[in-house]
């Protein structure tokens, strides 16, 4: 099934097998139905190697416009799936309206349509999700539009292709984002109920109910998860969270946070953010036990082993958490956290975490003159 193979030498790209994952998706480059998400798969991959081969490149990026003129919807749908899941939002957009547009002025809305929709409003989940912490009274206005009308379309639209998992899930996601945690609640038991085996509708249920203060239920659905899938980092979450705060039991709880560590190094050893925000949430609520700083600590650093490709502001922000945590080690790690920082430096100069933890580092091991060259180099880009 051509499909799967697609979506399997994609995950082996995202894990940073690259080399496997060109190989894979070079094996069916030829067919002219998928030539078009194919190829755009392959430039990105490639992009990805630790050797660039910039004659390939030059080759796939001269092929890609050619083989999306020629493309049918099913592979348009497949590329603009694949830009949703790399994050390329406005190439995602770009394709789902062309998808839309080739059946204009016709009186049946196409599976394709639905999935140009789809991928169209996930693109505007995730873009909202990302500025939602701190966006703009305008933006904030606008992001609760676009909100009500992916609820108003679910609410007056009962065809069955708006009750498969992706469009519930999309549905959940908008109520959740718009504070409505019950509708939210209600709509994933939808989606429990009607399809019992799909796990991430239950995680999310996990997730909602421990983020409202019902841990009971919380961790009753979290175990369910577990029960099916050992691994399933969302749920070892959940648990290792109720350990650190809910409970009194240090060691038992550093137990879970190592199975949720082992969980993460095997099936999203690579991911940058789950790095980040697994290891800045536990740094904060672990009370600075050794061993729970080690795997915060273990999770930035085989990101930065196992990653390829990252860009310089990322590599900055985890050198700049990785920082913090060996600060927060003691005396001891204050080596490490000095050559962390400075690391940080290289990759982006202008992060201000990175030159402020510089300059902690600077004033613990009593390097003032250093510290205070340091501040003016930071006052003035505050100035600028």
């Amino acid at each position: 099934e051509p499909i799967t193979l697609f979506w399997h030498a994609f995950s082996l790209g995202m894990t940073g097998n690259i080399s496997d994952c060109l190989r894979e998706f070079e094996t069916f480059q030829a067919r002219k139905d998928l030539q078009y998400p194919v190829n755009a798969a392959l430039l990105h991959f490639h992009r990805k190697a630790t050797s660039v081969d910039h004659e390939t490149v030059a080759s796939l990026k001269s092929e890609l416009s050619i083989a999306e003129d020629v493309t049918k919807e099913a592979g348009l749908v497949l590329a603009a799936r694949f830009y949703l899941f790399i994050g390329n939002y406005s190439e995602a957009k770009r394709l789902s309206k062309r998808i839309t547009d080739l059946n204009r002025g016709s009186n049946t809305t196409t599976v394709y349509d639905v999935e140009a929709y789809l991928i169209e409003q996930w693109c505007n989940i995730e873009e909202i999700s990302f500025d939602w912490s701190s966006p703009s009274s305008s933006a904030s206005a606008d992001n609760r539009r676009v909100l009500s009308a992916i609820d108003n379309t679910f609410r007056n639209n009962k065809s069955p292709d708006f009750q498969d998992t992706d469009a519930l899930m999309l549905w959940a996601r908008s109520k959740f984002l718009l504070g409505q945690q019950n509708d939210c609640f209600a709509v994933l038991n939808q989606i429990i109920s009607l399809f019992p085996n799909f796990l991430p509708a239950m995680a999310d249920k996990a997730l909602l109910l421990a983020s409202m203060g019902d841990w009971e239920q919380a961790l009753d659905a979290a175990q369910r998860v577990l029960d099916s899938d050992q691994e399933n980092i969302d749920s070892l979450l959940i648990i290792a969270v109720h350990a650190f705060t809910q409970e009194s039991q240090p060691h038992d709880a550093i137990e879970k946070f190592e199975s949720l560590d082992k969980a993460t190094g095997r099936r999203e050893p690579a991911s940058v953010d789950l790095a980040l925000e697994t290891a800045t949430l536990f740094s904060s609520i672990c009370n600075r036990q050794p061993r729970a700083l080690q795997y915060c600590a273990r999770q930035l650093e085989r990101v930065l082993q196992t990653s390829r490709g990252l860009k310089s502001e990322a590599e900055a922000r985890i050198y700049s958490e990785l920082g913090r945590i060996y600060l927060m080690q003691g005396i001891s790690s204050f080596d490490k956290a000095m050559r962390a920082f400075r690391e940080g430096t290289k990759k982006d100069a202008n992060n201000l975490k990175v030159l402020m933890g510089l300059i902690l580092c600077q004033l613990c091991e009593g390097a003032y003159e250093d510290a205070e060259s340091q501040m003016e180099l930071l006052t003035m880009m505050h100035n600028n």
